[in-house]
């Protein structure tokens, strides 16, 4: 997934791309994390752009706190994830449908 970043990114001039992982050490094994580290680098050197790798469940915990309304984060949230879908090789169908599966299950039904 990381790797799409440079396809990603041909159409925007972005200076800065934030990807999350849901590894709990954030990679899967120390060979994908180094070959991962190089394209960082190897990104930021060729086409100026900071990729920043961080794992999902602390990156929540950090930004749910400066949330303060949940109903329109969701909504929000749930509205770009379909549109990146359409536009992504990264979100697939699978995931929109576990992401309403999810909804439902916590009664979440605005959105």
């Amino acid at each position: 997934m990381i790797f799409d970043i440079i396809k990603k990114t041909t159409t925007t001039s972005i200076d800065r791309y934030y990807i999350l992982t849901t590894f709990p050490d954030g990679f899967e094994t120390k060979e994908i994390e180094k070959a991962v580290n190089e394209f960082i680098i190897q990104t930021k050197t060729q086409k100026k752009i900071d990729i920043i790798a961080n794992g999902i469940i602390p990156t929540l915990k950090y930004y749910l706190r400066f949330i303060d309304d949940y109903n329109l984060f969701i909504k929000k949230y749930t509205n770009n994830l379909v549109k990146d879908a359409k536009n992504s090789t990264e979100i697939k169908t699978f995931h929109i449908d576990k992401w309403i599966k999810i909804l439902k299950e916590y009664k979440i039904n605005d959105v």
